[in-house]
């Protein structure tokens, strides 16, 4: 997933690179969240460009992603839950 971030400064835009695995919770609810991985990358996209660089600082802003992003992908598929989401690549720029 790419997203531009919120930013003050229009002239230098700040980009997201980064891919994500969900743990999931039992094996059964692979399929739902399959079927509802569009909705998914839409809240997350949402919710992520509405971030800036200074919020994706240091360890504590990138478990205060985690924690926010495993809430938006819980409310998305629940009955079916994840444990956590887990960063597999994140670049900012």
């Amino acid at each position: 997933m790419l997203v531009n971030l919120n930013s003050t400064d229009r002239r230098r835009p700040n980009y997201l690179k980064m891919s994500v695995a969900l743990e999931l919770q039992t094996a059964e609810d692979e399929a739902r969240i399959q079927a509802m991985m569009p909705k998914i990358i839409d809240e997350m996209q949402v919710y992520l460009r509405e971030l800036r660089v200074d919020d994706l600082r240091g360890s504590a802003g990138l478990h205060r992603l985690r924690e926010e992003m495993t809430v938006r992908v819980n409310k998305v598929i629940a009955p079916a839950r994840v444990n956590q989401v887990l960063f597999q690549q994140m670049l900012v720029q």
